[in-house]
């Protein structure tokens, strides 16, 4: 089976696009805007406050080389207003005709936010135990691999970094009496992906590659299917999968 992937910079790609559209949908967060009053989460009193004049004319203070881009929440219950510099966002602010919606909007990102830090703290656990475990021959072998992600197909539009998926295998085959290391190189245009087995004792055991990328970016998994990777986009192995906000 090939995977479906991409590389991991394009992901944010639709966020940051400028907002466009046919002039109803601009007239439509036009009037947003201007509504009076506006309701939005203060973190300070923790409770949604109302804003007398609509969206303030500067959210971003006078930080030039930001870029505001404007569009409705897919249930049009909220105006998200973004703020972009350098292809980063800088902040993203939300804002509700109502305070019942201002207050029903933000219990729900209380969720997400509570899921997105478990998720979080799962990855670093990872990271501090198995990334010494997985060794790049070369930058270019390096960033082919974290660049490299695997398009769950989801509604929510969560992903595979496919360096968490190499992580994730090193905790499994990790034992009492042996244990892995990962090794990627890159030939060309091609990237392979070894797993080095061990003994306790650090005796070597074996080698067997395990994944390819192939100059098209696709990638393959040798010895095992694809599905049992993508797997791991519904949590099987832990909660390594990236969910946009």
């Amino acid at each position: 089976m090939k995977a479906t992937a991409y590389r991991i910079s394009i992901v944010f790609m639709a966020l940051l696009a400028p907002t466009t559209g046919n002039t109803a949908t601009q007239d439509t967060i036009n009037a947003w805007r201007t509504h009076k009053p506006l309701f939005m989460w203060d973190e300070e009193v923790k409770r949604c406050t109302a804003l007398a004049y609509g969206v303030p004319v500067s959210l971003f203070g006078n930080r030039q080389k930001v870029t505001q881009t404007e569009r409705l929440s897919p249930d049009s219950k909220a105006l998200i207003v973004m703020g972009v510099e350098e292809g980063k966002t800088v902040t993203e602010y939300s804002f509700y005709k109502t305070s019942e919606d201002c207050e029903k909007a933000n219990k729900a990102d209380q969720v997400k936010r509570s899921q997105q830090e478990k998720r979080a703290a799962f990855v670093d656990r990872l990271r501090q135990k198995y990334a010494s475990r997985l060794n790049y021959e070369s930058q270019a072998a390096r960033e082919s691999v974290q660049t490299f992600a695997l398009d769950c197909r989801m509604k929510d539009g969560r992903y595979l970094p496919l360096e968490r998926v190499l992580w994730v295998r090193l905790s499994e085959m990790d034992t009492p009496k042996i244990y892995a290391v990962t090794r990627v190189s890159r030939r060309g245009d091609e990237t392979r992906i070894y797993d080095d087995l061990f003994r306790a004792d650090g005796k070597y055991v074996s080698s067997s590659l395990v994944f390819s990328i192939n100059k098209w970016d696709e990638l393959h998994a040798h010895g095992f299917s694809m599905e049992a990777v993508l797997n791991s986009c519904f949590d099987v192995h832990g909660p390594i999968a990236v969910v946009p906000r």
